[in-house]
């Protein structure tokens, strides 16, 4: 599962990880059909439940349901997959919200995470070109909920769980997505593959939108960073594993709140 906050280097992700042949990601499920069909595979889980006799065959069967709803839910056109695929999974921004219904669902066969992040100013200005009404406190609110939000998921799920940095690949390149990508997921990849991984192209990128990328803060926007410093710091705090400040900002004592999870894994 590619996962994160949009405008943070999912696409790309899943474009390297497609290059290799022994893996197929998926396009985007959109949220509202994610939700409905986890209402239904919850209360069909519940209904099979009832009946002793059933239990078992559902038991066999529910991951090809799940399979086949991803299948049908799928934004794009449904990449082909083949005998030699052995790594099968989906790249949707925010998908991460399922963690823990996919833990359930799945039980032993655990799915692969790759966490995707970026510093927050970048992340903003991104989302900002891209979606003009969005305001800088509504993505910092979601920022927050990413950082926290990856910090449980790696707490609970350890290993199953990659940190990719979208910062970190302008400077580690092919060695950067080697290590995070292939070699964390425990995946072989070859020379020959990886060189077809083009690293210095941000698939989904602004400009290929057609779309005017800002640069620089406008003064309200900076004053609201002076105060929110752990927006600053909360990308550095994930990557070195310590905690985060709480928030300066008044108001923001719910995203304080979310915070603390990160404050919980760290002091594992």
């Amino acid at each position: 599962m590619v996962v994160g906050a949009p405008r943070c280097g999912t696409r790309f992700v899943a474009n390297a990880l497609n290059r290799h042949p022994a893996i197929v990601v998926q396009g985007e499920i959109p949220k509202p059909a994610m939700e409905h069909a986890v209402r239904f595979l919850k209360r069909t889980d519940r209904y099979f439940a009832t009946v002793p006799h059933w239990s078992a065959a559902w038991k066999a069967s529910q991951r090809d349901l799940l399979y086949c709803i991803w299948a049908s839910m799928i934004k794009t056109k449904q990449l082909q997959t083949n005998a030699k695929i052995a790594w099968f999974g989906h790249k949707t921004p925010r998908h991460d919200r399922y963690w823990k219904f996919y833990r359930e669902f799945f039980g032993e066969v655990c799915p692969k995470y790759v966490f995707c992040m970026r510093n927050f100013v970048d992340h903003y200005l991104s989302m900002h070109s891209m979606y003009e009404d969005l305001t800088i406190a509504g993505v910092a609110r979601r920022f927050r909920v990413s950082v926290a939000r990856y910090a449980e998921m790696k707490a609970t799920l350890g290993d199953n769980v990659s940190l990719f940095i979208l910062d970190d690949l302008r400077e580690g390149g092919s060695d950067y997505v080697r290590t995070t990508l292939f070699e964390r997921l425990g995946i072989e990849i070859d020379k020959r593959t990886l060189a077809r991984i083009n690293v210095s192209r941000q698939a989904n990128s602004t400009e290929g939108h057609g779309r005017s990328r800002r640069r620089e803060l406008t003064a309200p926007e900076s004053a609201f960073l002076e105060r929110n410093q752990d927006l600053m710091e909360g990308l550095d705090a994930v990557r070195a594993a310590r905690p985060l400040p709480p928030p300066v900002d008044k108001g923001a004592t719910m995203a304080y709140a979310m915070t603390r999870a990160v404050r919980r894994f760290v002091g594992r």
